[in-house]
């Protein structure tokens, strides 16, 4: 029976584990997020519109699987093997060996080397599900804390109650509107004194949110968020990040209570490592129809039986946008 090894518990690993047969194949999962995640509705988790439970299926429940909740340091293909650090304090390494590789590891979010942004306690990304427990829990925070008679003055409650959405593509888009439903539904129930002071703010560096989808839509987006004081600030950049204060291109500088930050995607330090795979002009692994890797042509030409797919993946002749909603048609 060969052995199968799955880079990645996303919309592209979780579905191959689930789909590949165990009578013919011995599956072995290794990712740091021991569920696969439905991602779209992630925005509604972060303000309680959706549980946590909701959107989540843990990887163990596919049966007949073989999961190590680890991280993939690096990939031998000569050697056929792959080396592993478990995502637990002790950092435990260990290899394994494969008959087949099939890597999906996704993406993470880009910063576009926005000095500032990682390791920032105010700032917070949207892709994992502990980033949208981490916006709720600063969500909340923000409130209590601006609530708090004779501590908070009025600079600081501004400052408390502004709420900083960078980025103008489908996520933030979403998140903007659940955090409006939010505060429509819940502060103005629970927090009715500070619902006026409350400041939502959207930045995208290009002239229009939702630059890639039709401009009807685009334009009933931008007068809806008009009409519900979503301020979109267009044509402007993040340029650095200081402590809670946004440097903005303009010159402006922007404090805020939390800021989201979802501005894309980039590929992983996993697959940026790999240099014996032919590559997209974006770092993607190319694959032809097959999903099968595709080898530079003065390079090493790894084993038939080393597949990509999903956010890391680009297919030689038709590379598609990293979106899960994406169909091929072969």
């Amino acid at each position: 029976m060969q052995k199968v090894l799955i880079l990645g518990t996303g919309w592209a690993g979780y579905r191959c584990a689930s789909d590949l047969d165990k009578s013919l194949f011995d599956v072995h999962v290794i990712s740091p997020r021991n569920h696969f995640l439905f991602t779209p509705l992630l925005p509604s988790t972060a303000v309680g519109t959706l549980e946590f439970r909701a959107i989540q299926e843990p990887i163990r429940m596919i049966p007949d699987i073989h999961y190590y909740q680890a991280h993939v340091t690096s990939i031998d293909l000569r050697g056929s093997s792959i080396t592993c650090v478990d995502a637990f304090s002790d950092g435990h390494r260990f290899r394994l060996e494969y008959d087949a590789l099939i890597v999906a590891s996704g993406s993470e979010t880009n910063t576009f080397g926005v000095k500032g942004v990682s390791d920032n306690p105010y700032v917070f990304f949207l892709k994992q599900l502990q980033h949208s427990r981490s916006i709720r829990n600063r969500l909340i925070e923000c409130f209590e804390r601006a609530s708090s008679p004779g501590v908070t003055s009025a600079v600081e409650r501004q400052t408390l109650l502004t709420f900083v959405v960078v980025g103008g593509g489908p996520t933030s888009v979403e998140f903007a509107a659940e955090l409006y439903d939010f505060l429509r539904k819940d502060v103005s129930r629970y927090y009715p004194e500070l619902l006026d002071t409350v400041r939502v703010q959207l930045i995208e560096a290009s002239g229009h949110i939702l630059g890639s989808f039709d401009s009807g839509l685009v334009g009933y987006v931008e007068s809806l968020f008009k009409s519900r004081r979503i301020e979109v600030i267009s044509n402007t950049a993040v340029r650095e990040v200081v402590a809670n204060t946004a440097l903005l291109s303009d010159g402006r500088q922007l404090p805020f209570g939390i800021m989201v930050w979802s501005t894309g995607v980039q590929q992983t330090p996993l697959i940026n490592g790999i240099s014996e795979i032919q590559k997209h002009r974006n770092g993607r692994l190319m694959v032809d129809a097959h999903l099968r890797v595709v080898s530079p042509d003065d390079g090493f030409a790894p084993s038939s039986a080393v597949f990509a797919l999903g956010d890391c993946a680009a297919d030689v002749d038709k590379p598609l946008p990293m979106l899960a909603q994406v169909r091929c048609d072969l």
